[in-house]
């Protein structure tokens, strides 16, 4: 795997809290999301989180390395 991204949820009580990164090889640039929410909604969060990281430029990051390798 080349690309620097990550998720990790944690479920507490009824609640899942989701937290997903993007960041670019060298580390200068790194984006953060956060959602908490029912863990009935977990995958709706999830989406979230992840339109939230393309919304501050996940996309550009994860198409720049893929131009690099």
């Amino acid at each position: 795997c080349q690309a620097p991204i990550a998720c990790f949820a944690q479920l507490q009580n009824n609640n899942v809290h989701v937290r997903g990164l993007v960041s670019d090889v060298t580390g200068d640039r790194v984006l953060r999301a956060t959602m908490t929410g029912p863990r009935i909604k977990a995958e709706h969060l999830g989406i979230q989180v992840a339109e939230m990281l393309l919304n501050q430029g996940a996309e550009d990051i994860l198409a720049t390395i893929d131009s690099q390798i």
